[in-house]
């Protein structure tokens, strides 16, 4: 009995402690998501749509443009860019959640790049940083593990993938790195970054604005975007091949679509016009017309996303595409709000 109640009280502080901890986690800092947070935080009675997504959202959607084409159409909204470079869809939809639960009055509208629920680490994904442990909650990991059992990849990768996402759930579940990173926060040495006002006021950053890069990897961008658009036609068909759509989780699209809809949100889907096909998004849009989604990654629709002088790179525009992307985009979700 003594044994018993020994553990009991063991287990009782173990949880205890781990919760207090998990109270004083904060946002993750990298590639500035904390800073973008804690900007909407503090403005977030301005803002009425609020787009997520990768560093495609971060550096092709200009919300001023976005804005006025809004505008010019009857919906007078205020535009908040919150692209994060290099945020997946489990990531993304942890931010939606977040963006959900904030005391926003006036939020009307999210847009989520389209998600591909793939499930493969990438990036800081890989790593234990702030960000990729963040989101893996029990939930989001046990979707992800989903994801995984249901993707067409050879077993001993869908294992190596799932075991990396376990080791990041582990990670967070007991709160690893959790202490040493308030006290840092605390002692003030850690580096937040530092983003221009005017990039924290509408969240979108040029693709000018982009870390230098050295001789090589500039030459290896302006040879990866030739060969983009010289196989272009490509995209086209990749959009068009048949799918399995049992294999693409629509359960968590589904969840995502019943939280907006619970917080009185219009959610919209946008697969930005990037170098990847995406049959999925293709066939869903077949399937359903009524559904929410924006298809950008089509050389045939928008022949003007795909040329020399507006890209920076195969997956983000230049400046110049930006704002014609932007205005295409705008309009586009003109037409969706003017729906009955």
């Amino acid at each position: 009995m003594r044994v018993a109640l020994l553990i009991l009280l063991f287990l009782t502080g173990l949880l205890g402690t781990s919760w207090a901890i998990r109270c004083l986690r904060a946002e993750p800092v990298e590639h500035g998501r904390r800073l973008k947070y804690e900007y909407l935080v503090e403005h977030a009675d301005e803002y009425s749509v609020v787009l997520i997504g990768s560093s495609r959202v971060n550096h092709s959607l200009i919300p001023a443009i976005i804005e006025e084409r809004l505008a010019a159409r009857g919906h007078v909204h205020r535009v908040f860019n919150y692209g994060i470079g290099g945020m997946r869809s489990f990531e993304a939809d942890e931010v939606f959640d977040k963006v959900l639960d904030l005391d926003m009055p006036e939020l009307a509208v999210v847009v989520m790049e389209w998600p591909d629920w793939d499930g493969i680490p990438y990036g800081d994904e890989g790593a234990a940083t702030e960000r990729s442990v963040e989101w893996h909650t029990a939930r989001r990991t046990l979707a992800v593990l989903v994801s995984l059992a249901r993707a067409d990849m050879p077993w001993p990768a869908a294992v190596r993938h799932a075991l990396q996402h376990l080791r990041l759930a582990l990670s967070r579940s007991v709160n690893f790195g959790a202490g040493s990173s308030w006290l840092q926060r605390r002692l003030g040495t850690v580096d937040f970054g530092d983003l221009p006002e005017v990039v924290l006021r509408d969240g979108f950053a040029a693709t000018g604005e982009m870390r230098a890069r050295s001789p090589e990897v500039e030459a290896r961008r302006v040879a990866k975007t030739e060969q983009l658009l010289a196989r272009k036609h490509f995209l086209d068909l990749g959009n068009a091949l048949p799918v399995d759509l049992a294999r693409y989780n629509r359960a968590a699209l589904a969840r995502q679509a019943a939280a907006a809809e619970a917080r009185g949100v219009l959610l919209v889907w946008a697969v930005m016009p990037g170098e990847a096909y995406t049959p999925q998004a293709w066939r869903l849009a077949e399937e359903s017309a009524e559904l929410p989604l924006l298809l950008f990654n089509s050389p045939t629709r928008y022949p003007e996303l795909y040329r020399s002088d507006t890209r920076w790179d195969p997956d983000h525009l230049n400046s110049k595409g930006a704002r014609l992307f932007s205005t295409l985009f705008g309009d586009a979700l003109a037409a969706l709000l003017d729906r009955p």
